[in-house]
């Protein structure tokens, strides 16, 4: 461009072109009439400011946020007359660089601004914490108006803002202007935000929830880099995060488990310390190990401190002795603090909390999974933290309005990846609290091996031996040892009763387990009735919708609407059929266990396979429907001896074994219902040898992964959800547990086996006599 033209810029304004202006070092757009550009009504601050900030104590946080992203080393707030309706001021003063007449026009008065962007770092080098460019509409979110005071390099800079100009104009948002007042200073830098006519009321009680809202929106480190005081009227103020700091020490530090999780690269690392039993960290192999190839998310640090209570928080449990002898300064007084505002696990970037994301806030679905799984971590045992970076994790952000999340493909794989790291530390709690217990017990001091009532008489001697050594006369002695002896025979009566308790309590279990297989049944059985009954519903309406039609026409059926009655009563029948066949299934189930608990002899002569026939032909409309071919086997396998026999016949608790190979056929059916392949197989295997009865249970279903053979038999580990519309299968994960559980009351043994397609079952239980074949 030549010097003729760019004169002609300057001296024609409009006339402008597109060309680049060296004089006016940037290109001016061409204001033709073909040509249009964006402009702001006034009004729309509101998205910027009241309407994109939800709660004015994340307004309060923004602007803690540009103090010390402008390197201020204190932020003061001071709330003043928050009596008054009208006269209450909050003030906002930080120590930081200030700003410049220069500044404030170019960066605060710019909305959007990515003046942090190219900024990137604190002069400590810390990552800014802002990113968007609109905290300074925080103000706007807080009150109509603000007067701001900046002093930088012996320059103040004073304005007056009223945000109600906004209102109720017609002018565009850069239409309205605030004037300046500049000056020189020997004043020290940093900026003043005095806000008035507030929107909202301040009260103590809110200013006190405030200090604690601040404690967890700023990380621990964070506090030794910025101190925040808040302030009400003349008081000296309480500085942010230094009781919380000392507070969150003394309980994490002794938290009776911990969790360090590191994810960097695409893999995943987890240890765990056991605290409470003097453990060492433990490196943990995970269940569900693999590299994150496809995950986009960035590395990350998680740390979770385990914190669970006695039964009604009782102050004799080794628990709550744990607490009140660890935590600092008063024990389990400072534990009930510390939970009472700082559960749940915190999602923090560059030490800053991405509210809402922790506290209460249950968001990664802890409270439904340990509603699912019995026994996992809930959110009111645990505080943690989840630590990244802004670099790290870019596509980890806030949405506009800053109280969400942008739940992309990062956001996704952060979830999964945190579920993993709570499962695996359920898992470890889960065999801790099992354990707890037993070495509780072993604490205590046993100088015998003896039976109770041995224990009782050693008990009583050495109290006889203490007796003698007291100074009474020989009459008292003799009233002591009377009242000992009675002491004495009472706690063996007790005992005895207690045995006796003991031996009832497994009868009764053993009924539990037997109910508990007929609830399974009933539970398949009712899902399988409803389906009929829906069926035969439907067709009745067809039925009922035929006989209008003929009625209203008052003409004979024709010969497709015969064919077509013959169908609905043919498939009405089998829906009648098949809901006979199962309730009867159960009735005789039902039947078989009202049997056996009014029966003092349990073990009858039992065939095995007349056992089967009844159990399966239950479910006979189940296999039909899956495509499910039944098969016997009855041959000795190699290495076993005795005689085969299709028709094995063994002394045993019928019912027992009906409560077995209806819980092996259930977890079968469920298996194959999940299974892609055409042709769908289940393989009993039966035989006796040595006095043992053998069982092998074998299905072509979706098998069991080679690291949850020993996890089958858990209770409660591998239900499933019932789906009506998938007939998926009813189930908690009860029925190898139950199995488990009555093999070994048999002294027997059972073992889950991977095989090429499918899964296998093998039981074996001794003691078993063979009556006939």
């Amino acid at each position: 461009m030549n010097e003729d033209k760019c004169n002609s810029c300057h001296n024609n304004p409009k006339e402008k072109h597109s060309d680049y202006c060296i004089k006016c070092n940037k290109r001016h757009e061409s204001l033709s009439e073909d040509s249009f550009s964006f402009s702001f009504a006034a009004r729309t601050i509101d998205y910027f400011g009241s309407q994109a900030i939800s709660t004015d104590e994340a307004a309060l946080f923004e602007l803690i946020k540009n103090s010390r992203d402008a390197n201020a080393k204190k932020v003061t707030i001071s709330f003043d007359s928050i009596s008054s309706s009208t006269n209450s001021t909050i003030t906002v003063y930080d120590d930081g660089d200030g700003m410049s007449k220069k500044d404030i026009k170019e960066t605060w008065m710019v909305i959007g601004t990515n003046h942090r962007s190219i900024h990137t770092k604190t002069k400590k080098g810390k990552t800014v914490w802002g990113e968007k460019g609109v905290g300074r509409m925080a103000c706007h979110k807080l009150g109509d108006q603000v007067n701001l005071v900046s002093v930088k390099n012996k320059e103040r800079i004073d304005m007056d803002f009223d945000w109600r100009r906004y209102e109720n104009t017609t002018k565009s948002f850069d239409e309205i202007k605030f004037k300046s007042t500049v000056k020189p200073t020997k004043e020290e830098a940093g900026t003043t935000l005095l806000l008035t006519n507030l929107k909202s009321k301040w009260t103590s009680k809110r200013i006190n929830d405030l200090k604690i809202e601040l404690s967890r929106l700023i990380a621990k480190g964070s506090f030794e880099d910025t101190q925040i005081i808040i302030k009400t009227g003349n008081e000296t103020g309480d500085t942010i995060g230094k009781r919380f700091t000392k507070l969150l020490e003394s309980v994490t530090v002794h938290a009776p488990l911990k969790l360090q999780a590191k994810f960097y690269d695409g893999d995943l690392t987890i240890k765990i310390l056991n605290q409470f039993d003097d453990g060492e960290w433990e490196n943990q192999p995970l269940t569900n190990s693999r590299h994150f190839e496809k995950s986009i998310i960035g590395n990350f640090t998680v740390n979770l401190f385990y914190l669970p209570r006695a039964p009604s928080k009782d102050s004799a449990h080794e628990l709550e002795k744990y607490y009140e002898r660890k935590i600092k300064p008063q024990g389990r007084e400072s534990l009930e603090d510390f939970l009472s505002d700082q559960v749940g696990i915190y999602l923090y970037r560059d030490d800053a909390w991405m509210k809402p994301y922790g506290g209460l806030n249950d968001w990664l679905h802890m409270a439904e999974n340990s509603v699912q799984n019995t026994g996992d971590v809930r959110l009111s045992q645990i505080y943690g933290t989840i630590n990244m970076t802004k670099k790290g994790n870019p596509e980890i952000k806030t949405t506009s309005h800053r109280e969400s999340m942008l739940k992309n493909a990062s956001w996704h794989d952060l979830i999964e990846i945190m579920g993993l790291i709570l499962g695996e530390f359920s898992s470890y709690q889960k065999q801790w609290k099992k354990e707890m217990p037993v070495k509780k017990l072993q604490k205590i001091p046993d100088s015998t091996d003896n039976s109770p009532e041995e224990g009782i008489d050693s008990m009583s001697k050495n109290l006889l031996k203490t007796i003698r050594g007291f100074k009474i006369n020989p009459n008292q002695k003799s009233h002591v040892k009377l009242m000992l002896d009675g002491i004495v025979n009472l706690s063996k009566n007790q005992t005895e009763n207690s045995e006796q308790r003991v031996k009832d309590m497994g009868v009764i279990r053993d009924f539990e387990k037997n109910l508990a297989t007929l609830g399974i049944a009933a539970s398949v059985t009712a899902q399988e009735v409803a389906g009929s009954l829906e069926d035969n519903m439907e067709l009745l309406k067809q039925g009922e919708k035929m006989k209008l039609d003929i009625e209203k026409e008052g003409r004979p059926l024709t010969p497709e609407e015969i064919k077509q009655s013959d169908i609905i009563i043919e498939k009405m029948r089998d829906n009648q059929n098949k809901m006979l066949h199962f309730m009867k299934f159960v009735n005789t189930l039902s039947l078989h266990i009202s049997k056996s608990i009014g029966s003092s002899n349990q073990l009858t002569q039992v065939n095995v396979k007349n056992c089967w026939d009844t159990v399966s032909k239950g479910f006979e409309s189940t296999e039909d429907e899956l495509g499910v071919t039944r098969w016997y086997e009855w041959d000795i396998p190699d290495g076993f001896s005795g005689k085969s026999s299709e028709d094995l016949i063994v002394k045993f608790n019928k019912i027992d074994l009906e409560c077995i190979l209806t819980n092996l056929h259930i977890n079968s059916l469920t298996s194959l219902r999940k299974s892609k392949l055409p042709k769908k197989t289940i393989t009993v295997h039966y035989w006796h040898s040595d006095n043992t009865l053998h069982l092998a249970f074998k299905d072509n279903g979706i098998g069991i992964h080679e690291k949850k053979l020993e996890e089958v038999f858990e209770p409660f580990k591998f239900g499933v959800n019932n789906n009506s519309r998938t007939k998926e299968m009813h189930g908690r994960g009860l029925g190898l547990y139950i199995v488990k559980k009555i093999v070994e009351r048999y002294g027997g043994q059972i073992k889950a086996i991977k095989t090429a397609n499918g899964a296998k079952i093998e039981l074996s239980i001794p003691e078993i006599k063979k009556v006939g074949t």
